[in-house]
């Protein structure tokens, strides 16, 4: 899709293990709901950049856009307080917040557009098979945004 509109798009993912308090499926939820605001809320040639972090504690997800920002970011994720949007992405964004013990933070990021960020405390860690899987999700993920995959620096 990013191809399709000529919108720059970068991944930022450590290759660490990053195991949070949410089903595969409610974390690929939580990006597709982030990555889809960028594409339903910018112009089509708006660049964005995705970016997995880990901390000693955390993991951080974090999606910046170069788009208008977001209107009272304070209040951005009450659902329904927008003339424009229901505000589903970021309701979906803090829930998953909230389910793995986390917190989410909208500001204006320094791309100059909005800056959704989400911190989920790490969990124990998950066997291999698991790994293999969030590794071969990501890669779908990016396949289909279409966004070439760069590696965090450590």
């Amino acid at each position: 899709m990013a191809r399709q509109q000529d919108r720059e798009c970068s991944l930022n993912a450590t290759d660490e293990p990053t195991a949070v308090r949410l089903s595969e499926d409610d974390l690929a939820a939580v990006v597709d709901a982030l990555v889809g605001n960028v594409f339903r809320h910018t112009p089509p040639t708006t660049p964005f950049a995705v970016e997995v972090r880990r901390t000693a504690q955390t993991v951080v997800l974090t999606v910046d856009d170069a788009g208008p920002g977001i209107e009272a970011p304070h209040r951005a994720v009450a659902r329904g307080q927008s003339a424009t949007s229901t505000g589903l992405g970021l309701d979906i964004a803090h829930r998953a917040a909230i389910t793995s013990q986390g917190r989410l933070h909208v500001e204006q990021s320094p791309m100059g557009g909005a800056r959704v960020r989400i911190e989920m405390p790490l969990c124990a860690q998950v066997s291999k098979r698991r790994r293999m899987r969030v590794r071969q999700r990501r890669s779908e993920l990016w396949r289909w945004y279409g966004s070439r995959r760069t590696k965090a620096p450590l």
